[in-house]
Protein backbone atom coordinates (compact mmCIF):
# COMPACT_ATOMS: atom_id res chain seq x y z
CA UNK A 1 0.00 0.00 0.00
CA UNK A 2 1.19 3.54 -0.74
CA UNK A 3 -0.53 6.45 0.95
CA UNK A 4 -3.67 4.34 1.34
CA UNK A 5 -3.64 3.29 -2.32
CA UNK A 6 -2.87 -0.21 -3.61
CA UNK A 7 0.01 0.91 -5.83
CA UNK A 8 2.54 3.68 -6.16
CA UNK A 9 1.00 4.53 -9.54
CA UNK A 10 -2.40 5.31 -8.05
CA UNK A 11 -0.79 7.28 -5.23
CA UNK A 12 1.25 9.42 -7.61
CA UNK A 13 -1.77 9.92 -9.85
CA UNK A 14 -3.72 11.22 -6.86
CA UNK A 15 -0.90 13.59 -5.99
CA UNK A 16 -0.66 14.77 -9.61
CA UNK A 17 -4.36 15.63 -9.54
CA UNK A 18 -3.77 17.55 -6.31
CA UNK A 19 -1.02 19.52 -8.06
CA UNK A 20 -3.53 20.46 -10.77
CA UNK A 21 -2.11 18.12 -13.41
CA UNK A 22 -4.17 16.32 -16.03
CA UNK A 23 -4.22 12.97 -14.22
CA UNK A 24 -6.19 11.15 -16.91
CA UNK A 25 -3.87 11.86 -19.83
CA UNK A 26 -0.25 11.34 -18.78
CA UNK A 27 2.69 11.07 -21.12
CA UNK A 28 4.08 7.54 -20.87
CA UNK A 29 7.69 6.85 -21.86
CA UNK A 30 8.55 3.16 -22.08
CA UNK A 31 11.22 1.94 -22.05
CA UNK A 32 12.92 4.60 -19.98
CA UNK A 33 15.53 5.84 -20.52
CA UNK A 34 14.98 5.27 -24.23
CA UNK A 35 18.67 5.72 -24.96
CA UNK A 36 19.54 2.55 -23.07
CA UNK A 37 18.98 -0.72 -24.93
CA UNK A 38 18.41 -2.73 -21.76
CA UNK A 39 16.10 -0.19 -20.16
CA UNK A 40 12.99 -1.70 -18.55
CA UNK A 41 11.56 1.21 -16.59
CA UNK A 42 8.47 3.29 -17.31
CA UNK A 43 8.33 7.05 -16.88
CA UNK A 44 4.87 8.53 -16.43
CA UNK A 45 4.64 12.31 -16.70
CA UNK A 46 1.67 14.36 -15.52
CA UNK A 47 1.56 18.03 -16.48
CA UNK A 48 -0.19 21.17 -15.29
CA UNK A 49 0.58 23.42 -18.24
CA UNK A 50 -1.10 26.45 -16.67
CA UNK A 51 1.21 26.53 -13.66
CA UNK A 52 4.23 24.80 -15.23
CA UNK A 53 4.05 21.89 -12.78
CA UNK A 54 5.25 18.42 -13.68
CA UNK A 55 4.87 15.26 -11.61
CA UNK A 56 6.98 12.27 -12.66
CA UNK A 57 6.85 8.61 -11.75
CA UNK A 58 9.73 6.35 -12.72
CA UNK A 59 8.96 2.72 -11.93
CA UNK A 60 10.21 -0.78 -12.61
CA UNK A 61 7.58 -3.49 -12.06
CA UNK A 62 5.49 -1.34 -9.76
CA UNK A 63 8.38 -0.06 -7.64
CA UNK A 64 9.98 3.32 -8.04
CA UNK A 65 10.28 6.93 -7.02
CA UNK A 66 8.58 10.11 -8.03
CA UNK A 67 8.92 13.84 -7.69
CA UNK A 68 7.19 17.14 -8.39
CA UNK A 69 8.96 20.22 -9.70
CA UNK A 70 6.54 22.53 -7.90
CA UNK A 71 8.72 24.54 -5.46
CA UNK A 72 5.73 24.96 -3.17
CA UNK A 73 4.78 21.32 -3.34
CA UNK A 74 6.65 18.06 -2.95
CA UNK A 75 10.12 19.18 -3.99
CA UNK A 76 12.37 16.70 -2.26
CA UNK A 77 12.90 13.51 -4.22
CA UNK A 78 15.18 12.21 -1.48
CA UNK A 79 12.49 12.72 1.15
CA UNK A 80 9.98 10.85 -0.98
CA UNK A 81 12.44 8.09 -1.75
CA UNK A 82 13.02 7.63 1.98
CA UNK A 83 9.27 7.51 2.50
CA UNK A 84 8.82 4.73 -0.02
CA UNK A 85 11.75 2.81 1.40
CA UNK A 86 9.80 2.79 4.66
CA UNK A 87 6.63 1.72 2.85
CA UNK A 88 7.85 -0.83 0.31
CA UNK A 89 5.18 -1.99 -2.11
CA UNK A 90 6.22 -5.61 -1.79
CA UNK A 91 6.01 -5.70 1.99
CA UNK A 92 3.27 -7.64 3.75
CA UNK A 93 0.21 -5.44 4.15
CA UNK A 94 -3.16 -5.82 5.78
CA UNK A 95 -6.05 -5.89 3.29
CA UNK A 96 -8.06 -2.69 3.35
CA UNK A 97 -11.67 -3.57 4.27
CA UNK A 98 -12.74 -0.46 2.36
CA UNK A 99 -11.21 -1.74 -0.88
CA UNK A 100 -13.96 -3.90 -2.38
CA UNK A 101 -12.85 -6.40 -5.03
CA UNK A 102 -15.19 -7.93 -7.63
CA UNK A 103 -14.26 -10.85 -9.89
CA UNK A 104 -15.89 -10.73 -13.33
CA UNK A 105 -15.95 -13.60 -15.83
CA UNK A 106 -17.93 -14.90 -18.78
CA UNK A 107 -18.00 -14.58 -22.53
CA UNK A 108 -18.37 -11.70 -24.99
CA UNK A 109 -20.86 -9.50 -23.12
CA UNK A 110 -18.61 -9.60 -20.06
CA UNK A 111 -15.57 -9.16 -22.27
CA UNK A 112 -17.15 -6.12 -23.92
CA UNK A 113 -18.56 -5.87 -27.43
CA UNK A 114 -19.63 -2.27 -28.01
CA UNK A 115 -17.56 0.68 -29.15
CA UNK A 116 -16.01 2.71 -26.35
CA UNK A 117 -17.39 6.22 -26.81
CA UNK A 118 -15.98 9.54 -25.64
CA UNK A 119 -18.29 9.62 -22.60
CA UNK A 120 -16.88 6.26 -21.47
CA UNK A 121 -13.28 7.50 -21.42
CA UNK A 122 -13.84 10.45 -19.09
CA UNK A 123 -15.16 11.00 -15.61
CA UNK A 124 -13.95 7.69 -14.18
CA UNK A 125 -13.65 8.17 -10.43
CA UNK A 126 -10.11 7.20 -9.30
CA UNK A 127 -11.78 5.19 -6.53
CA UNK A 128 -12.89 2.77 -9.28
CA UNK A 129 -9.87 0.70 -10.25
CA UNK A 130 -9.30 -2.31 -12.47
CA UNK A 131 -6.45 -4.80 -12.51
CA UNK A 132 -4.57 -5.52 -15.70
CA UNK A 133 -5.12 -9.19 -16.48
CA UNK A 134 -2.13 -9.73 -18.78
CA UNK A 135 1.15 -8.24 -19.94
CA UNK A 136 1.11 -6.11 -23.07
CA UNK A 137 3.98 -3.65 -23.37
CA UNK A 138 2.50 -1.87 -26.38
CA UNK A 139 -0.68 -1.10 -24.46
CA UNK A 140 1.18 -0.35 -21.23
CA UNK A 141 -0.50 -3.28 -19.45
CA UNK A 142 1.35 -5.00 -16.62
CA UNK A 143 -0.35 -8.06 -15.21
CA UNK A 144 -1.53 -7.64 -11.63
CA UNK A 145 -1.24 -3.85 -11.64
CA UNK A 146 -4.14 -1.66 -10.52
CA UNK A 147 -5.13 1.39 -12.55
CA UNK A 148 -8.05 3.79 -12.79
CA UNK A 149 -10.70 1.76 -14.61
CA UNK A 150 -10.92 3.51 -17.96
CA UNK A 151 -12.12 0.89 -20.47
CA UNK A 152 -11.36 -1.66 -21.81
CA UNK A 153 -11.36 -4.14 -18.94
CA UNK A 154 -10.67 -7.67 -20.19
CA UNK A 155 -7.85 -7.21 -22.73
CA UNK A 156 -6.27 -4.20 -24.44
CA UNK A 157 -8.43 -4.48 -27.56
CA UNK A 158 -11.76 -5.49 -26.02
CA UNK A 159 -14.56 -2.98 -25.81
CA UNK A 160 -17.16 -1.52 -23.45
CA UNK A 161 -18.69 -4.05 -21.06
CA UNK A 162 -21.08 -4.29 -18.13
CA UNK A 163 -18.12 -4.00 -15.75
CA UNK A 164 -17.45 -0.38 -16.67
CA UNK A 165 -20.69 1.07 -15.39
CA UNK A 166 -21.01 -1.46 -12.59
CA UNK A 167 -17.91 0.03 -11.02
CA UNK A 168 -18.88 3.62 -11.76
CA UNK A 169 -22.24 3.30 -10.05
CA UNK A 170 -20.76 1.42 -7.11
CA UNK A 171 -18.30 4.18 -6.19
CA UNK A 172 -20.92 6.86 -6.83
CA UNK A 173 -23.08 5.30 -4.14
CA UNK A 174 -20.54 4.11 -1.57
CA UNK A 175 -18.85 6.28 1.04
CA UNK A 176 -15.86 8.31 -0.06
CA UNK A 177 -13.41 6.11 1.83
CA UNK A 178 -14.54 3.00 -0.11
CA UNK A 179 -12.72 1.99 -3.29
CA UNK A 180 -13.89 -0.60 -5.83
CA UNK A 181 -11.58 -2.85 -7.83
CA UNK A 182 -12.59 -5.18 -10.66
CA UNK A 183 -10.75 -8.07 -12.29
CA UNK A 184 -12.24 -9.14 -15.63
CA UNK A 185 -11.27 -12.39 -17.32
CA UNK A 186 -13.63 -13.15 -20.20
CA UNK A 187 -13.47 -14.87 -23.58
CA UNK A 188 -16.00 -14.22 -26.31
CA UNK A 189 -17.75 -17.32 -27.64
CA UNK A 190 -16.55 -19.51 -24.77
CA UNK A 191 -18.53 -22.31 -23.19
CA UNK A 192 -18.89 -22.25 -19.44
CA UNK A 193 -16.52 -25.25 -19.49
CA UNK A 194 -13.62 -22.91 -20.23
CA UNK A 195 -13.87 -21.72 -16.62
CA UNK A 196 -14.03 -25.20 -15.10
CA UNK A 197 -10.55 -25.93 -13.81
CA UNK A 198 -11.07 -29.64 -14.42
CA UNK A 199 -12.50 -29.32 -17.95
CA UNK A 200 -10.88 -26.31 -19.58
CA UNK A 201 -7.98 -28.26 -21.09
CA UNK A 202 -10.17 -30.86 -22.76
CA UNK A 203 -12.43 -28.07 -24.00
CA UNK A 204 -9.50 -26.22 -25.56
CA UNK A 205 -8.17 -29.46 -27.07
CA UNK A 206 -11.53 -30.34 -28.60
CA UNK A 207 -11.46 -30.28 -32.41
CA UNK A 208 -14.65 -28.22 -32.40
CA UNK A 209 -13.04 -25.38 -30.44
CA UNK A 210 -12.05 -22.57 -32.79
CA UNK A 211 -8.41 -21.52 -33.07
CA UNK A 212 -9.30 -17.88 -32.40
CA UNK A 213 -10.87 -18.88 -29.09
CA UNK A 214 -7.75 -20.84 -28.16
CA UNK A 215 -5.69 -17.76 -28.96
CA UNK A 216 -7.84 -15.62 -26.65
CA UNK A 217 -7.32 -18.19 -23.91
CA UNK A 218 -3.56 -18.12 -24.52
CA UNK A 219 -3.55 -14.46 -23.56
CA UNK A 220 -4.61 -15.65 -20.11
CA UNK A 221 -1.83 -18.22 -19.99
CA UNK A 222 -4.05 -20.85 -21.60
CA UNK A 223 -6.12 -21.09 -18.41
CA UNK A 224 -8.61 -18.24 -17.88
CA UNK A 225 -9.86 -19.68 -14.58
CA UNK A 226 -6.30 -20.02 -13.31
CA UNK A 227 -5.51 -16.45 -14.33
CA UNK A 228 -8.57 -15.12 -12.51
CA UNK A 229 -7.59 -16.97 -9.33
CA UNK A 230 -3.97 -15.83 -9.66
CA UNK A 231 -5.01 -12.19 -9.89
CA UNK A 232 -7.65 -12.54 -7.18
CA UNK A 233 -4.97 -13.73 -4.76
CA UNK A 234 -2.91 -10.66 -5.58
CA UNK A 235 -5.97 -8.50 -4.99
CA UNK A 236 -6.61 -10.12 -1.62
CA UNK A 237 -3.35 -8.63 -0.38
CA UNK A 238 -4.79 -5.13 -0.69
CA UNK A 239 -8.56 -5.56 -0.50
CA UNK A 240 -11.49 -7.85 0.24
CA UNK A 241 -13.42 -9.82 -2.38
CA UNK A 242 -17.07 -8.84 -2.04
CA UNK A 243 -18.73 -10.47 -5.02
CA UNK A 244 -18.44 -12.38 -8.29
CA UNK A 245 -20.08 -11.22 -11.52
CA UNK A 246 -20.99 -13.61 -14.34
CA UNK A 247 -22.40 -13.04 -17.80
CA UNK A 248 -22.36 -16.16 -19.92
CA UNK A 249 -24.82 -18.51 -21.57
CA UNK A 250 -25.04 -17.75 -25.27
CA UNK A 251 -22.75 -20.69 -26.07
CA UNK A 252 -24.64 -22.86 -23.56
CA UNK A 253 -28.07 -21.69 -24.68
CA UNK A 254 -30.84 -23.76 -23.04
CA UNK A 255 -28.33 -26.22 -21.53
CA UNK A 256 -30.18 -27.68 -18.54
CA UNK A 257 -26.88 -28.67 -16.91
CA UNK A 258 -25.62 -25.09 -16.98
CA UNK A 259 -26.67 -24.22 -13.39
CA UNK A 260 -24.76 -27.18 -11.96
CA UNK A 261 -21.70 -26.25 -14.04
CA UNK A 262 -21.84 -22.68 -12.76
CA UNK A 263 -22.26 -23.99 -9.21
CA UNK A 264 -19.06 -26.03 -9.48
CA UNK A 265 -17.07 -23.08 -10.82
CA UNK A 266 -18.43 -20.76 -8.14
CA UNK A 267 -17.65 -23.23 -5.37
CA UNK A 268 -14.16 -23.84 -6.80
CA UNK A 269 -13.50 -20.10 -6.72
CA UNK A 270 -14.66 -19.82 -3.14
CA UNK A 271 -12.54 -22.78 -2.07
CA UNK A 272 -9.42 -21.67 -3.96
CA UNK A 273 -9.64 -18.18 -2.47
CA UNK A 274 -10.73 -19.13 1.04
CA UNK A 275 -14.07 -17.35 0.72
CA UNK A 276 -17.48 -17.97 2.26
CA UNK A 277 -20.51 -17.99 -0.05
CA UNK A 278 -22.64 -16.03 2.40
CA UNK A 279 -20.19 -13.12 2.17
CA UNK A 280 -19.41 -13.38 -1.56
CA UNK A 281 -22.60 -13.52 -3.65
CA UNK A 282 -22.72 -14.50 -7.32
CA UNK A 283 -24.42 -11.99 -9.63
CA UNK A 284 -25.70 -13.58 -12.85
CA UNK A 285 -26.92 -11.42 -15.72
CA UNK A 286 -29.68 -12.35 -18.12
CA UNK A 287 -29.18 -12.59 -21.88
CA UNK A 288 -31.22 -10.58 -24.38
CA UNK A 289 -34.99 -10.75 -23.97
CA UNK A 290 -37.70 -12.54 -25.97
CA UNK A 291 -39.48 -9.28 -26.83
CA UNK A 292 -36.21 -8.13 -28.43
CA UNK A 293 -36.11 -11.27 -30.56
CA UNK A 294 -32.78 -12.03 -28.90
CA UNK A 295 -30.92 -15.01 -30.31
CA UNK A 296 -30.63 -16.81 -26.95
CA UNK A 297 -33.59 -15.53 -24.96
CA UNK A 298 -34.60 -19.09 -24.04
CA UNK A 299 -31.64 -19.38 -21.69
CA UNK A 300 -33.11 -16.72 -19.41
CA UNK A 301 -35.54 -19.24 -17.92
CA UNK A 302 -32.50 -21.20 -16.71
CA UNK A 303 -30.73 -18.09 -15.43
CA UNK A 304 -33.84 -16.87 -13.64
CA UNK A 305 -33.96 -20.13 -11.67
CA UNK A 306 -30.28 -20.13 -10.70
CA UNK A 307 -31.04 -19.57 -7.01
CA UNK A 308 -32.59 -23.04 -6.86
CA UNK A 309 -29.08 -24.39 -7.47
CA UNK A 310 -27.02 -21.60 -5.91
CA UNK A 311 -28.85 -19.98 -2.97
CA UNK A 312 -26.36 -17.10 -2.80
CA UNK A 313 -26.84 -16.20 -6.48
CA UNK A 314 -28.73 -13.10 -7.60
CA UNK A 315 -30.22 -12.52 -11.05
CA UNK A 316 -29.62 -9.22 -12.86
CA UNK A 317 -32.38 -8.29 -15.32
CA UNK A 318 -31.51 -7.24 -18.87
CA UNK A 319 -35.04 -6.00 -19.61
CA UNK A 320 -35.06 -3.05 -22.03
CA UNK A 321 -31.26 -2.99 -22.37
CA UNK A 322 -30.78 -2.31 -26.11
CA UNK A 323 -29.25 -5.02 -28.29
CA UNK A 324 -27.08 -4.74 -31.37
CA UNK A 325 -28.35 -6.02 -34.72
CA UNK A 326 -26.68 -9.41 -34.15
CA UNK A 327 -29.27 -9.97 -31.36
CA UNK A 328 -26.49 -11.29 -29.10
CA UNK A 329 -24.58 -8.29 -27.83
CA UNK A 330 -25.74 -5.17 -26.10
CA UNK A 331 -25.17 -1.69 -27.45
CA UNK A 332 -22.97 0.78 -25.60
CA UNK A 333 -26.07 2.25 -23.95
CA UNK A 334 -27.23 -1.28 -23.17
CA UNK A 335 -23.95 -2.01 -21.38
CA UNK A 336 -24.26 1.21 -19.40
CA UNK A 337 -27.78 0.33 -18.30
CA UNK A 338 -26.93 -3.31 -17.60
CA UNK A 339 -23.77 -2.50 -15.66
CA UNK A 340 -25.70 -0.12 -13.42
CA UNK A 341 -28.23 -2.89 -12.77
CA UNK A 342 -25.45 -5.20 -11.63
CA UNK A 343 -24.50 -2.38 -9.26
CA UNK A 344 -28.11 -1.96 -8.09
CA UNK A 345 -28.23 -5.63 -7.14
CA UNK A 346 -24.89 -5.49 -5.32
CA UNK A 347 -25.79 -2.27 -3.52
CA UNK A 348 -29.02 -3.88 -2.37
CA UNK A 349 -27.05 -6.84 -1.02
CA UNK A 350 -24.79 -4.40 0.82
CA UNK A 351 -27.82 -2.60 2.22
CA UNK A 352 -27.05 0.59 0.30
CA UNK A 353 -29.85 2.60 -1.27
CA UNK A 354 -28.79 4.06 -4.65
CA UNK A 355 -28.56 7.85 -4.64
CA UNK A 356 -31.50 8.29 -6.98
CA UNK A 357 -33.73 6.36 -4.56
CA UNK A 358 -32.52 7.88 -1.31
CA UNK A 359 -34.71 9.92 0.98
CA UNK A 360 -33.04 13.24 1.77
CA UNK A 361 -33.69 15.30 4.89
CA UNK A 362 -32.02 17.86 7.12
CA UNK A 363 -30.27 16.61 10.25
CA UNK A 364 -29.46 18.67 13.33
CA UNK A 365 -26.97 17.26 15.85
CA UNK A 366 -27.26 18.71 19.32
CA UNK A 367 -26.01 18.54 22.86
CA UNK A 368 -28.52 19.42 25.58
CA UNK A 369 -28.71 23.02 26.76
CA UNK A 370 -30.33 24.51 29.85
CA UNK A 371 -33.32 26.19 28.19
CA UNK A 372 -35.76 25.23 25.45
CA UNK A 373 -34.58 28.10 23.22
CA UNK A 374 -30.87 27.18 23.47
CA UNK A 375 -31.00 24.94 20.38
CA UNK A 376 -32.99 25.93 17.30
CA UNK A 377 -33.58 24.74 13.75
CA UNK A 378 -34.42 27.86 11.78
CA UNK A 379 -36.09 28.15 8.38
CA UNK A 380 -36.48 31.43 6.48
CA UNK A 381 -39.70 31.48 4.47
CA UNK A 382 -39.52 32.41 0.77
CA UNK A 383 -42.31 34.93 1.44
CA UNK A 384 -43.76 36.33 4.66
CA UNK A 385 -47.13 35.00 5.76
CA UNK A 386 -50.29 37.09 5.60
CA UNK A 387 -51.18 38.63 8.94
CA UNK A 388 -54.53 37.34 10.20
CA UNK A 389 -54.66 34.37 7.81
CA UNK A 390 -55.03 30.76 9.00
CA UNK A 391 -52.30 28.24 8.20
CA UNK A 392 -51.58 24.57 8.71
CA UNK A 393 -48.04 23.21 9.05
CA UNK A 394 -47.20 19.49 9.02
CA UNK A 395 -43.77 17.94 9.01
CA UNK A 396 -42.06 14.65 9.73
CA UNK A 397 -39.49 14.41 12.49
CA UNK A 398 -37.24 11.66 13.79
CA UNK A 399 -34.97 11.64 16.83
CA UNK A 400 -32.20 9.32 17.96
CA UNK A 401 -33.22 9.68 21.62
CA UNK A 402 -36.40 10.67 23.41
CA UNK A 403 -37.00 14.41 23.11
CA UNK A 404 -39.17 15.87 25.87
CA UNK A 405 -40.12 19.01 23.93
CA UNK A 406 -39.97 20.13 20.33
CA UNK A 407 -41.59 23.55 20.06
CA UNK A 408 -42.66 25.69 17.12
CA UNK A 409 -42.06 29.44 17.50
CA UNK A 410 -42.71 31.33 14.24
CA UNK A 411 -41.32 34.88 14.31
CA UNK A 412 -41.48 38.14 12.38
CA UNK A 413 -37.78 38.87 12.12
CA UNK A 414 -38.26 42.05 10.08
CA UNK A 415 -40.28 43.67 12.86
CA UNK A 416 -39.07 46.92 14.43
CA UNK A 417 -40.32 45.65 17.78
CA UNK A 418 -37.05 44.46 19.30
CA UNK A 419 -36.27 42.70 22.56
CA UNK A 420 -33.40 43.52 24.95
CA UNK A 421 -30.97 41.42 22.86
CA UNK A 422 -31.82 43.21 19.61
CA UNK A 423 -33.94 40.45 18.15
CA UNK A 424 -37.58 40.61 17.14
CA UNK A 425 -40.06 40.46 19.97
CA UNK A 426 -42.92 39.50 17.64
CA UNK A 427 -42.95 35.76 18.26
CA UNK A 428 -45.78 33.23 18.48
CA UNK A 429 -45.20 30.46 20.98
CA UNK A 430 -47.09 27.46 19.61
CA UNK A 431 -47.44 23.95 20.97
CA UNK A 432 -44.45 21.81 21.95
CA UNK A 433 -44.58 18.04 21.40
CA UNK A 434 -42.69 15.18 23.05
CA UNK A 435 -40.93 12.98 20.45
CA UNK A 436 -40.23 9.33 21.12
CA UNK A 437 -37.00 7.99 19.61
CA UNK A 438 -37.32 5.72 16.60
CA UNK A 439 -39.12 6.11 13.31
CA UNK A 440 -40.61 9.12 11.60
CA UNK A 441 -43.50 10.95 13.31
CA UNK A 442 -45.80 13.55 11.76
CA UNK A 443 -46.44 16.76 13.69
CA UNK A 444 -49.17 19.30 12.91
CA UNK A 445 -49.69 22.92 13.94
CA UNK A 446 -52.79 24.94 12.99
CA UNK A 447 -52.42 28.65 13.70
CA UNK A 448 -53.39 32.19 12.79
CA UNK A 449 -50.52 34.45 11.80
CA UNK A 450 -50.53 37.28 14.36
CA UNK A 451 -47.72 39.00 12.44
CA UNK A 452 -46.31 38.87 8.88
CA UNK A 453 -44.27 35.86 9.98
CA UNK A 454 -41.12 35.34 7.90
CA UNK A 455 -39.13 32.79 9.90
CA UNK A 456 -39.90 29.44 11.53
CA UNK A 457 -38.06 28.46 14.71
CA UNK A 458 -38.16 24.85 15.92
CA UNK A 459 -36.79 24.79 19.47
CA UNK A 460 -35.37 21.76 21.30
CA UNK A 461 -32.80 23.24 23.67
CA UNK A 462 -32.90 20.52 26.34
CA UNK A 463 -32.46 17.65 23.89
CA UNK A 464 -29.22 15.85 23.10
CA UNK A 465 -29.04 13.73 19.93
CA UNK A 466 -30.02 14.00 16.28
CA UNK A 467 -33.18 15.66 15.02
CA UNK A 468 -34.21 14.84 11.45
CA UNK A 469 -36.78 17.02 9.65
CA UNK A 470 -38.47 16.15 6.35
CA UNK A 471 -41.59 16.58 4.19
CA UNK A 472 -42.81 19.95 5.42
CA UNK A 473 -46.19 21.16 4.14
CA UNK A 474 -47.38 24.70 4.87
CA UNK A 475 -50.71 25.72 3.33
CA UNK A 476 -52.94 28.72 3.77
CA UNK A 477 -56.52 27.87 4.67
CA UNK A 478 -58.61 27.48 1.52
CA UNK A 479 -55.59 26.85 -0.72
CA UNK A 480 -53.45 23.85 -1.66
CA UNK A 481 -50.09 25.45 -2.54
CA UNK A 482 -47.16 24.36 -0.35
CA UNK A 483 -45.39 27.53 0.79
CA UNK A 484 -42.19 25.69 1.82
CA UNK A 485 -39.45 25.58 -0.84
CA UNK A 486 -37.72 22.21 -1.38
CA UNK A 487 -40.02 20.80 1.29
CA UNK A 488 -38.83 17.20 0.88
CA UNK A 489 -35.16 18.10 0.25
CA UNK A 490 -35.27 16.24 -3.06
CA UNK A 491 -33.30 19.11 -4.60
CA UNK A 492 -30.45 17.88 -2.38
CA UNK A 493 -29.71 21.17 -0.69
CA UNK A 494 -30.70 22.91 2.57
CA UNK A 495 -30.90 26.50 1.40
CA UNK A 496 -33.01 28.61 3.75
CA UNK A 497 -32.10 26.54 6.82
CA UNK A 498 -29.72 27.52 9.61
CA UNK A 499 -29.46 27.55 13.39
CA UNK A 500 -29.21 30.00 16.27
CA UNK A 501 -25.90 31.38 17.48
CA UNK A 502 -25.26 28.60 20.01
CA UNK A 503 -27.17 26.00 18.09
CA UNK A 504 -26.32 22.54 16.81
CA UNK A 505 -24.48 21.51 13.66
CA UNK A 506 -26.71 20.67 10.72
CA UNK A 507 -26.37 19.21 7.23
CA UNK A 508 -28.19 17.47 4.40
CA UNK A 509 -28.45 13.76 5.19
CA UNK A 510 -29.98 10.69 3.61
CA UNK A 511 -30.90 7.14 4.47
CA UNK A 512 -28.18 5.56 2.33
CA UNK A 513 -27.64 2.43 4.40
CA UNK A 514 -30.30 -0.11 5.28
CA UNK A 515 -30.14 -3.26 7.38
CA UNK A 516 -28.58 -6.30 5.72
CA UNK A 517 -27.87 -9.88 6.64
CA UNK A 518 -24.43 -9.89 5.06
CA UNK A 519 -21.42 -8.60 6.98
CA UNK A 520 -20.64 -5.21 5.42
CA UNK A 521 -19.80 -1.69 6.67
CA UNK A 522 -20.93 -1.25 10.25
CA UNK A 523 -23.85 1.17 10.39
CA UNK A 524 -24.91 3.05 13.49
CA UNK A 525 -28.14 4.86 14.15
CA UNK A 526 -26.39 7.59 16.10
CA UNK A 527 -22.80 7.88 17.36
CA UNK A 528 -22.91 8.83 21.00
CA UNK A 529 -21.19 11.85 22.44
CA UNK A 530 -18.71 9.57 24.21
CA UNK A 531 -17.97 7.49 21.10
CA UNK A 532 -14.35 8.13 20.04
CA UNK A 533 -14.82 6.76 16.51
CA UNK A 534 -15.25 8.71 13.29
CA UNK A 535 -18.37 8.39 11.13
CA UNK A 536 -19.29 9.51 7.63
CA UNK A 537 -22.32 11.74 7.21
CA UNK A 538 -24.21 8.56 6.27
CA UNK A 539 -23.39 7.00 9.66
CA UNK A 540 -20.71 4.55 8.51
CA UNK A 541 -17.90 3.98 11.00
CA UNK A 542 -14.45 4.79 9.56
CA UNK A 543 -11.33 3.27 11.10
CA UNK A 544 -8.81 5.65 9.54
CA UNK A 545 -10.47 8.79 8.15
CA UNK A 546 -8.66 10.57 5.32
CA UNK A 547 -9.95 13.80 3.79
CA UNK A 548 -13.61 14.73 4.01
CA UNK A 549 -16.34 15.63 6.49
CA UNK A 550 -16.85 13.31 9.46
CA UNK A 551 -18.79 13.12 12.72
CA UNK A 552 -16.54 12.74 15.78
CA UNK A 553 -17.78 12.85 19.38
CA UNK A 554 -21.06 14.31 18.22
CA UNK A 555 -19.47 17.15 16.25
CA UNK A 556 -18.94 17.65 12.53
CA UNK A 557 -15.27 18.04 11.63
CA UNK A 558 -13.38 18.52 8.37
CA UNK A 559 -10.29 16.37 7.70
CA UNK A 560 -7.85 17.81 5.15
Amino acid sequence: MAGGYPSIEEYVKKWAAYEGCDANNPQVVRPYPSSRKTANATRTIYNNVNNDVEVNLISIDGKGHWHSNDPNGVNSTQELWNFFKRHRLNQHSTPDPNFQIYLCFGQSNMEGNAAIEAQDKTGVNPRFMAMYTLDNANAGWTKGKWHTATPPQARPYTRLSVVDYFGRKMVDNLSDEVKVGTITVAVGGASIDLFDKDKYQSYLNDVNTADWLRNYAKEYGGNPYGRLIELAKIAQKSGVIKGILLHQGETNNCDQTWPSKVKKIYEDMLADLGLDAKNVPLLVGELGQKDQNAACWGHNAIIDNITATIPTAHVVSSKDCPLQSDRLHFTAEGYRMFGKRYADVMLDILGVTPAEKRNYFIRYESTAGENLWDRQAIYTLPQALEKGARYSLTMKVRTSADCAELGFWPIWNASDNKNQWGGSDDVQYLAAYPIEAGGWKTLTWNFTANFPLDTFQFVFGKYGGTLDIDDLVLVKEGTSENLIANADFSAKHIQGWNTNWQGPSYYLANDAYQSTGITQPSVVAQPSQQDDAYYTLQGVRVSHPTSGIFIHKGRKIVMK
